[in-house]
């Protein structure tokens, strides 16, 4: 999806995951100013629960959103500390998956959830 935004311009883009249909017009659909995601976090648990996730398969993201995801991503799969915080979720909670790392994006992106982050890690 980045690869496509940043190849053809696209600033922002609503998009769906392959198990979903839109059967409405989104033509007109308006986005609050300053919005660069939509994403859904359900009730979460603890964070010391590793039941976390949020979902960002379906929705609007701005490419800049996009980038900083991807550029998170790939710091956590490249860090010692990270991968051991993921192995033991993995074994807490099974499974890692982009829902978890979206999660994860977004607590590191809120200084709240932040908090909570560092005093549970």
């Amino acid at each position: 999806l980045y690869s496509w935004m940043t190849r053809e311009g696209v600033d922002a883009a609503f998009f769906l995951d392959s198990d979903v249909m839109l059967f409405s017009n989104i033509s007109h659909m308006t986005i609050k100013q300053g919005c660069d995601a939509y994403v859904s976090i359900p009730d979460q648990h603890e964070f010391s629960s590793f039941d976390w996730t949020a979902w960002a398969g379906s929705g609007y993201l701005r490419r800049s959103v996009l980038s900083s995801y991807l550029s998170f991503v790939l710091d956590i799969y490249s860090q010692e500390p990270a991968l051991e915080f993921l192995r033991k979720k993995s074994k807490e909670s099974p499974f890692v998956c982009d829902m978890t790392t979206w999660y994860l994006f977004i607590v590191r992106s809120d200084e709240h959830q932040r908090q909570r982050f560092k005093a549970s890690a």
